[in-house]
């Protein structure tokens, strides 16, 4: 873990192994001198878990922007990036923004969720997807970009008490 300023992981929630946690602190020196994100105003470079969260090996985490899991989530897989900076070549300048995973929510292996994307609470985001805006709608999402392909009613991953598929 390099230079966040926070990260909570609730009751029962597990990060695996080789898992890279990143970001420029609000607090650190060298943001100040560079003013990298300075026109974001309350910028958080947190990484937030919920509770019953299952995290497995070798995802990439960068959390200038704040990256928030919900509870009963399954990041799976390996080598999902979740990437919550780019350059906006527009005003050049490095921007940020959070992205958010809602509760039982499951990401498949090999995913990248840029910066303000939004999976929702009882949605499956399907592996290789590349997830870039925020969706409402409960379901299904794969592809590149990911698209909505179906509602995923009845599946038992959403009705579980422990927060681990045994």
């Amino acid at each position: 873990m390099k230079s966040i300023d926070f990260l909570h992981l609730d009751e029962n929630s597990k990060i695996g192994s080789r898992n890279w946690i990143t970001g420029f602190s609000v607090t650190h020196v060298n943001v100040r001198k560079y003013s990298h994100f300075s026109h974001i105003n309350n910028r958080q470079c947190i990484l937030s878990i919920g509770k019953n969260t299952s995290i497995t090996s070798r995802h990439y985490f960068d959390c200038n922007g704040g990256i928030y899991i919900g509870d009963y989530c399954t990041i799976a897989g390996f080598e999902t990036a979740f990437m919550t900076h780019s350059i906006d070549l527009k005003n050049n300048r490095q921007d940020a923004l959070p992205i958010r995973i809602g509760n039982y929510a499951f990401v498949g292996a090999r995913c990248t969720i840029l910066k303000g994307a939004v999976l929702p609470d009882y949605s499956v985001l399907g592996a290789c997807s590349l997830l870039n805006k925020e969706y409402k709608i409960h379901g299904l999402y794969a592809g590149i970009p990911a698209k909505y392909i179906k509602s995923l009613e009845d599946y038992k991953y959403f009705e579980r008490k422990c927060g681990f598929v045994k």
